[in-house]
This record gives structure tokens, C-alpha cells and sequence, in this order.
């Protein structure tokens, strides 16, 4: 970009010249020559995405507001953070809960058994129901209950499962914005402990996992 003041060969002059400059005068007393701006192309439809779930998660943070259950929620966590209770509303709308381990420990689909879940979520699930399947017919379904605060939740089977090794174990969690989570294991064709994992190769994963094990 170039710039020129009171330049007599320049006065009164302003506008494009061929395709690659702009003069742009100033009441003729500072002009300057730039180079064309491009036009701004289209949003890609991820922009688009990203531009829409950001409106929306503004929304759900304007109506949190006016809530005041839900609002003293958010406030109380964000005494302890750098930014504001609307601040942790927009973020809680743009991020669901994260599933990542579903595990059971000498599953027999005996009533009375264990299924373990591990989750997290950047604020607080609020529900983590689990389904239990065959073939796709239901067996049982319910409401798992959060163990401590080490994002543990445990399901007690209440239902005679006949057919463990071909069952599958669905979790769904839900958090305040209602982000909705699911995920599920297949039973080998083995009686025993089992799991399932979110990307067990992925380092970020098995860090997740070893600090809920640890409790934190």
C-alpha cells in the first residue's frame, strides 16, 4: 500500500484502476493506493455449521439466564475460573459429554451385576442411563448412579439375562443442555470381564481415562 499527500497528480481522483489497485481520496488531502481487496468467498458449510451452533449456544445462555436454578449453577463454578457464568453456558452448549469406558466384571447376565461407565463432561452430566440388549430386542433399561466424583457411574442389572455373550451394552449420557452421548459394548462370545474403550490408541483418550481412575 502507497501513500501520497496533496498530490496534484492524484487530486480528485479515486476509484479502481485495472484489476489489481484502488485509489481511495480523502477530501483531496491524504489519498491512498492500496491493492485491490479480494472478494470474500462463500462460507464452507462447516463454517456455516460453527457460525449456527454458536447462535444457538448463545440462545441456550440467554435462557439460562433467566433461570435461576440452572444459573446459580453456572455462577457457583465460575467463582473458581477466569471467566463468567455465561461464559461456561455458551462452552457447556458447544461440548457434549464424553463416554469412555464401558466395563463389566465377570458378567454372567446373572440380576444383581455390575456394569461400570466412566464419563466426563466440561461441566456435569446430569443423567447416564444404560440399555441392555439382545439381538436388538431390550432386555432391561435404567438409570446408572454416579459413584463419588471420580466420573464413575455404576448400573446394577435387574433382569435374568439368558444370553450374555451376545448382549449389548448401551450408555447414554446426557448434560444440562441436553447433549446427548452414546456408546456401546458388544459382548464377545465369552462369559467374564470385559470392556470397551474410546480410542484406545489415542494418547488423549488414555489420559482421560487414567486421570478418572485416579479421581480427578
Amino acid at each position: 500500500m502507497a501513500r501520497a499527500t496533496k498530490n496534484q497528480f492524484l487530486k480528485g481522483v479515486s476509484g479502481k484502476v485495472g484489476n489489481n489497485f484502488v485509489i481511495k481520496n480523502y477530501d483531496g488531502d491524504r489519498i491512498v493506493v492500496a491493492n485491490k481487496g479480494k472478494k470474500r468467498k462463500k462460507n464452507s458449510a462447516k463454517q456455516e455449521a460453527h457460525f449456527t451452533n454458536f447462535m444457538y449456544a448463545n440462545k441456550y445462555a440467554s435462557l439460562a439466564l433467566e433461570a435461576p436454578a440452572v444459573r446459580a449453577l453456572y455462577e457457583s463454578r465460575a467463582k473458581f475460573t477466569k471467566g463468567n457464568a455465561q461464559n461456561l453456558m455458551v462452552r457447556d452448549f458447544l461440548l457434549a459429554p464424553e463416554i469412555y469406558a464401558i466395563e463389566l466384571e465377570n458378567y454372567t447376565g446373572a440380576a444383581g451385576e455390575i456394569i461400570r461407565i466412566r464419563a466426563a463432561d466440561d461441566f456435569k452430566i446430569v443423567s447416564l442411563s444404560v440399555t441392555i440388549s439382545v439381538n436388538t430386542k431390550i432386555i432391561e433399561k435404567g438409570e446408572a448412579q454416579l459413584r463419588g466424583k471420580k466420573g464413575l457411574w455404576r448400573y446394577f442389572t435387574t433382569v435374568k439375562n439368558s444370553h450374555p455373550a451376545r448382549t449389548v451394552i448401551t450408555a447414554l449420557a446426557m448434560d444440562i443442555p441436553q447433549n446427548k452421548t452414546t456408546a456401546s459394548l458388544k459382548c464377545r462370545n465369552i462369559v467374564g470381564e470385559q470392556s470397551w474403550i474410546l480410542n484406545p490408541k489415542d494418547p488423549k483418550g488414555l489420559k482421560r481415562m487414567k486421570e478418572l481412575h485416579k479421581g480427578k
